[in-house]
């Protein structure tokens, strides 16, 4: 570990990251979520915090490095063995919190001490060291990587119960505070309050007119109609809108014609007078096996 130590100069409290050149992207939304200075490492700074997530590692000045990564570094060798993929993630304990990991995990053996483990047979995935002045945290999984599937693509119903972006950056946050490190956040919730409310709408479709003939159409003429209906010997809509829903269905035809407006696309106007002094947030649903 003597390789990661030189000596500060320039300190900046900001944390540094070095990671991989595809990385780059993903690691500037990762701190969209975690909302602390940082920076791409710089050569030659001293760093309060260094994240890596590199193999090779030199001539880092930090109080603390963060070394992420699946396979052994350059200076480890074959500290640890390597764990393939789970389609449904392995579960990770620190704690009594559970964290799902989706890619491949580095598991280290004969830790007295380790910071997270495997549930599955308690082998540490993550510990820490110390050369010199450096505190060095080790952690046997690719957090960027973690955070692209988390983004792109999404977790499994059997964790959607987990927050597990919300944990990966807690965890580091701890980390950072056990070594005596500030943290320097934006909170997520305005000053003096518990909580902060967020206006939002999912827009499933826009227009009825760009939909003919296809599932989206047959379900509206459904609902409007047959389900109408029931709701109404149900009592759960009242007559009214039982022949507002039938007038659509009638005036479809003129729709598709543009003689008469989109009903579908007036309740965007019909918003923005309900929320004329607030501040909505809308979020368009993506296609079928196309993720937001």
């Amino acid at each position: 570990m003597d390789a990661f130590v030189k000596e500060p100069v320039n300190r900046t409290s900001k944390i540094g990251v070095i990671c991989k050149e595809q990385e780059t992207a993903i690691v500037e939304e990762f701190f969209e979520f975690f909302k602390t200075p940082w920076e791409f490492h710089v050569p030659g700074r001293s760093y309060d915090v260094v994240m890596c997530t590199r193999p090779e590692i030199t001539n880092v000045a930090a109080r603390l490095l963060v070394v992420y990564g699946s396979q052994n570094t350059v200076n480890e060798k074959e500290a640890g063995a390597g764990l393939d993929s789970q389609p449904h993630g392995r579960l990770l304990e620190q704690n009594g919190v559970r964290v799902p990991i989706y890619g491949n995990i580095l598991a280290f053996d004969e830790i007295a001490a380790p910071l997270l483990c495997l549930e599955e047979s308690n082998r540490a995935v993550a510990f820490q060291t110390a050369a010199h002045d450096l505190s060095i945290v080790r952690v046997g999984y690719d957090l960027f990587h973690e955070v692209e599937f988390l983004l792109c693509t999404g977790q499994p119903p059997v964790n959607a119960g987990i927050p597990t972006l919300e944990i990966h950056i807690s965890m580091l946050r701890d980390w950072i505070l056990a070594a005596g490190i500030p943290v320097v956040e934006v909170p997520a919730v305005p000053q003096g309050h518990e909580f902060i409310v967020c206006l939002t709408h999912d827009v499933d479709f826009m227009r009825i007119r760009d939909h003919k003939f296809d599932h989206t159409m047959w379900g509206f003429l459904r609902r409007a109609s047959v389900g109408s209906l029931l709701d109404l010997v149900k009592r759960k809509r009242s007559w009214i809108d039982c022949l507002k829903n039938l007038k659509a269905i009638f005036l479809l035809p003129a729709v598709y014609l543009r003689i008469c407006k989109d009903f579908w696309f007036e309740d965007f106007e019909r918003f923005l007078r309900l929320e004329r002094d607030l501040k909505a947030t809308f979020f368009f649903i993506p296609f079928k096996n196309r993720p937001g």
